[in-house]
């Protein structure tokens, strides 16, 4: 028997991440985890999380690993914050 699923358009046309990317991608995956969520909606992840993720996974570039998190973190924000109308 198969079972047919629901059409992704947005996922058959997504770009492919580069593989020096994907380590950071994977890293945001995990750090956002820790995020808190309020009434009004997500708070962004702390510099007390993404530094607590290098000390447990010491990187060899510390400010642009923090530097990518952070851009995708506010580019997450952004997006969500769109779907929810607001």
């Amino acid at each position: 028997m198969r079972i047919e699923g629901k059409e992704t358009p947005a996922l058959d046309n997504k770009p492919d991440l580069p593989e020096y990317l994907i380590y950071y991608f994977d890293a945001f995956k995990e750090l956002s985890l820790t995020r808190g969520i309020t009434l009004v909606g997500l708070l962004p992840i702390t510099w007390s999380e993404i530094s607590a993720y290098l000390s447990a996974f010491p990187t060899w570039d510390a400010e642009s690993f923090g530097h990518h998190i952070r851009v995708m973190d506010l580019a997450y924000l952004e997006l969500k914050m769109d779907q929810n109308g607001g």
